[in-house]
């Protein structure tokens, strides 16, 4: 995110090096072990470009929260990917200043963990909206919603087997007119208006709505609404770049 919180998040970061990424979230498998896989599963994942293909938004069992029990972990939200491989949403019950995070866990083995993400400081949620291609080479794109009251654009994760690969944020929100608030209007979640596609120059990343709001300065204006049609991301070389079209 280029505003909003990030100034907050900078003298947060100064804080949490102090502090090991939930350091208060025990997991009842060795702790060595888990962070020597989650260590091994954030090497890069590797994406062909030869084939086209488009990303479909899916769907994956959401599991009762309440029924995960890892000592000192809140859990917000969780998936079920497979038997064997949950996403969970989640934050330490201690307070945890880098905020809510992403977590790959083996359920069989007592949940034992995967991968665990960066935090998402100030947010309140982390959102997650799952799209696969027909292509079974491709990665899984996770976009994860993150936001208060109103959405502060996305954050992209791209997953193969058991690497996950944070990405980058996708600084754009759907603008709705509410006559209920003061502003008159308000800022959502733009992942069910995201459109993905793979072509030989990257994965695209468009926005089939009519007016978001763009978190950034364009034509020096901050925070500009903008047309949906202006802006695209693009990911290529481990990059996602924005693609100004007016």
């Amino acid at each position: 995110m280029k505003n909003h919180f990030q100034k907050k998040i900078f003298i947060l970061l100064g804080i949490s090096l102090y502090l090991s990424v939930f350091s208060a979230c025990t997991f009842s498998t060795e702790e060595k072990e888990s962070k020597k896989e989650s260590d091994t599963s954030a090497s890069k994942i590797s994406i062909t470009y030869k084939d086209s293909s488009t990303f479909k938004r899916v769907q994956y069992p959401m599991i009762d929260a309440e029924r995960i029990t890892i000592d000192s972990l809140y859990v917000q939200v969780a998936y079920e990917l497979n038997e064997n491989r949950w996403i969970l949403i989640g934050n330490s019950i201690d307070e945890d200043p880098t905020g809510l995070k992403l977590l790959l866990v083996d359920p069989s083995q007592d949940y034992k963990l995967i991968y665990r993400s960066k935090g998402a400081y100030e947010s309140l949620i982390l959102s997650p909206s799952f799209f696969r291609s027909s292509n079974q080479e491709d990665p899984l794109i996770i976009l994860c919603g993150i936001g208060q009251l109103d959405s502060w654009g996305q954050r992209v994760f791209f997953m193969q087997g058991d690497k996950i690969n944070e990405i980058d944020y996708l600084d754009v929100a759907l603008l709705r007119s509410d006559a209920d608030d003061e502003s008159g209007y308000r800022l959502e979640d733009i992942s069910e208006f995201t459109q993905i596609k793979k072509k030989s120059d990257g994965i695209i990343f468009q926005f089939l709505a009519d007016s978001i709001r763009y978190f950034g300065v364009r034509n020096e204006i901050a925070d500009p609404l903008i047309s949906s049609l202006d802006l695209e991301y693009r990911y290529f070389n481990d990059e996602l770049i924005e693609e100004w079209k007016n």
